[in-house]
């Protein structure tokens, strides 16, 4: 259990941003290996907002990853039911 003065969150090192990276990669690639070169350029980006997002709502940064790679599979043109344009959606 993590007390108050420790946050697990705040703790994100480049090895950690890495692996996200990594992760990212690893999901697009699996889905959409042909334009692997598109997304690319986009992944730092991506890993960046997802480390920011998982400190700002203190949830883990996988449970993120799983939501990107349920909603859109990490495609970036994915339009949802309602119209919505977005990884997360």
């Amino acid at each position: 259990s993590l007390d108050n003065n420790h946050s697990f969150f705040n703790q994100f090192t480049e090895a950690d941003e890495h692996l996200i990276e990594e992760l990212i990669l690893h999901f697009y690639e699996e889905k959409n290996p042909a334009h692997i070169d598109k997304i690319k350029p986009h992944i730092p980006r991506i890993a960046k907002s997802i480390i920011k997002h998982s400190e700002d709502k203190k949830i883990d940064f996988r449970i993120l990853l799983g939501i990107l790679k349920t909603e859109s599979d990490f495609s970036q043109s994915v339009v949802s039911s309602t119209g919505d344009f977005s990884l997360a959606q």
